[in-house]
């Protein structure tokens, strides 16, 4: 019993950023009724706004850098699927990719269920994407037919956003799954295996820094259209979109914490419980230091930085407002 728990533990790896996620998820919905009355009030003062060659530039200059954020995040989320594939593709046999079809693919179903059927009361469906794209529509800046392409794009980029995080978790469960039948490995592959752990959660925090940088470019949209009358409003927007991106930002930086903290320590176990076996002419402790198995502050400070960096950046997110 322990030997197969010992082997198949890494897949438990996906809970842990998926727990800090449907916690995060429920806390927020805390906020649902607020989020509704928001929105209706912002949509309101739209539809008063009688469009003027300021707001129009203004709208137009919002509109482009939300688009080039747009580019950004889906080029990310496809290289992340690459990598993916790369990774997954050396690290799994058959069996391994059995496993972990029974225990990932309800977390993917489970993500692809939030894009198919949302729920309009929703906190974060009206926080995040409703209340501006209900502005969209009610401005008369914007077309029906940019309304269309505009929705297109943001499915597109959800689809990717729920897709592209769980099959990073299934790459970085890959790298620290164990051959089955292939007894004691060289010491290349713990050190190998590890560097692509470190690389997944730097993908990781690279998916999810575009995806806060895309979040308030999207949200800061409406300000173009609440007319140069609401200055008051238009700072309360921002302030809001700033907060939103920040608590999604801690909770991006956690789970990456968290995620690497487990996969790590796992990693680290299964290592130190091979050498031993091996009985290395070495210090055991010190060639793990030395070759990035063991935590290092010096070694790894590259990592925590890309963990900590979705907090930074949405700390700082009205250095992102172009108002």
């Amino acid at each position: 019993m322990r030997t197969f728990f010992q082997r198949n533990a890494y897949l438990l790896v996906l809970f842990v950023p998926t727990a800090i996620y449907v916690l995060s998820y429920s806390l927020f919905e805390i906020n649902a009724q607020s989020s509704l009355d928001i929105k209706q009030h912002i949509i309101d003062t739209i539809k008063k706004h009688q469009e003027s060659p300021v707001s129009e530039i203004l709208e137009f200059q919002l509109r482009i850098l939300w688009i080039g954020s747009g580019l950004l995040l889906i080029v990310t989320y496809i290289s992340a699927l690459a990598w993916c594939a790369t990774i997954i593709s050396r690290c799994y046999s058959g069996i391994h990719i059995a496993k972990l079809a029974i225990v990932g693919l309800p977390i993917l179903a489970l993500a692809l269920i939030q894009i198919c059927y949302v729920n309009p009361q929703s906190a974060m469906y009206n926080n995040i994407f409703d209340t501006t794209y209900q502005s969209l529509a009610a401005s008369s800046l914007n077309h029906e037919e940019d309304i269309k392409k505009v929705y297109n794009i943001i499915l597109f980029i959800n689809i990717l956003a729920d897709i592209a995080p769980v099959f990073i978790m299934f790459a970085i469960c890959s790298s620290i799954s164990w051959p089955i039948g292939q007894g004691t490995q060289k010491l290349e592959f713990y050190i190998k295996r590890m560097e692509y752990l470190k690389q997944g959660i730097m993908i990781g925090s690279a998916v999810l820094l575009s995806g806060i940088i895309h979040m308030f470019a999207w949200m800061q949209l409406p300000i173009a259209m609440v007319g140069e009358g609401e200055r008051a409003l238009k700072n309360r927007i921002l302030d809001l979109a700033s907060s939103t991106c920040q608590y999604w930002g801690v909770v991006a930086t956690l789970s990456l914490l968290f995620l690497y903290a487990s996969a790590a320590i796992y990693w680290q176990a299964r290592t130190q419980e091979a050498l031993t076996e091996m009985q290395p002419d070495f210090d055991i402790p010190q060639w793990m230091e030395e070759n990035g198995i063991a935590f290092s502050w010096k070694k790894d400070a590259l990592h925590v930085g890309g963990m900590l960096a979705p907090t930074i950046i949405s700390a700082l997110s009205h250095v992102l407002s172009a108002d």
